[in-house]
């Protein structure tokens, strides 16, 4: 996979208020479909009680169309579409949206790792509310290729599953779906930090829940794959999100229940906040050996360098994010 860089985002100069508003549309709806998804049960059980049968007609509608095989035309035509409007506008609802990589021979304008072939595993950090970085990459071209994996819940429900088929190379998250797409080669991104990260999302501090997240390091030794750490800058100004409780707040996590209680623009709750900037690092490829099964002191020593590499990365790229002044204030802390 090699990156065009030319179709990179940039600092967005002269954006429209036609294309912020369209871009703020993008992102709202994908905000929709987040919470349709998460309250789809409840409101599968409120459409059995009340015996609405419309509201079960659509529900059924939308899991024939989220589950049945897409031909190759219709995924083209109809996919295509979504996919060159969401990618053009979403960006531009933010006051800046730019990529950058680290480890490239030509100041940034080659891909991911020295081979086009080679299997990485991106691990994304962090989360926010409402993941609005994971959205952006999610759907850019640079990453058709790679299956981008998403809580197993929402992956399996059709809202969620029929929007982010139309829209890149959805998966799931789960131990076992992730196995088998790792042995047929796939290159893979996730949020390591899940619910919990989303949890500790606050505007005046970079946090990541990563201290006891060594499933996808062990992972990636047992394939033998480069994991990448990607940090979005910014990600915490999306959205307010209240503070305190962390104890019980995060046993729900633990459940896979999210406990975040994100307030975004004024006006638009949903919409992230309007002088929100993104500004997303690709950090060096870290190329981990292949270890059939992993001694759990060989995952805790690479679990150890990839927050070393991480913690560089974000000291790297702060002063550039945030500008020097605020960025002295700022560290990663991880939970």
């Amino acid at each position: 996979m090699k990156l065009n860089y030319s179709h990179y985002l940039r600092p967005l100069a002269g954006v429209t208020l036609t294309e912020r508003t369209l871009g703020g549309f993008s992102i709202g709806v994908f905000v929709l479909i987040f919470f349709l998804s998460v309250a789809f049960p409840f409101l599968c059980l409120y459409s059995l009680s009340s015996k609405n049968v419309t509201l079960l007609a659509i529900f059924a509608a939308f899991t024939v169309m989220a589950y049945v095989p897409w031909s190759d035309s219709f995924s083209d035509q109809v996919g295509g579409v979504i996919q060159r409007f969401y990618r053009y506008y979403a960006p531009r609802h933010f006051r800046r949206c730019q990529i950058v990589e680290e480890g490239s021979s030509k100041g940034g304008t080659t891909m991911v790792a020295d081979k086009e072939s080679t299997q990485t595993f991106y691990a994304v950090h962090p989360h926010g509310a409402l993941c609005m970085g994971w959205n952006i990459l999610y759907n850019h071209e640079t990453f058709e290729s790679v299956r981008f994996c998403f809580a197993p819940y929402l992956y399996f429900t059709p809202f969620f599953r029929l929007f982010s088929r139309l829209l890149g190379r959805p998966g799931s998250a789960s131990k076992s779906y992730m196995i088998s797409y790792l042995k047929l080669g796939e290159s893979l991104a996730l949020l390591p930090g899940g619910f919990e990260d989303a949890t500790l999302t606050s505007l005046h501090h970079d946090r990541i829940f990563i201290r006891k997240r060594t499933g996808f390091i062990r992972l990636c030794l047992k394939f033998g794959v480069a994991v990448r750490p990607v940090y979005v800058f910014g990600e915490k100004d999306c959205y307010w999100n209240i503070q305190g409780g962390w104890k019980w707040r995060l046993a729900l996590n633990r459940c896979s229940i999210p406990a975040a209680l994100p307030w975004g623009w004024s006006w638009i709750p949903l919409l992230p906040k309007k002088n929100a900037a993104l500004y997303i690092v690709l950090g060096e490829p870290i190329m981990l050996p292949q270890i059939d099964d992993p001694s759990k002191d060989q995952v805790y020593l690479w679990h150890e360098k990839y927050m070393a590499a991480l913690i560089k990365l974000y000291e790297t790229h702060k002063d550039t994010a945030y500008g020097s002044d605020n960025a002295k204030s700022m560290k990663l802390e991880m939970w």
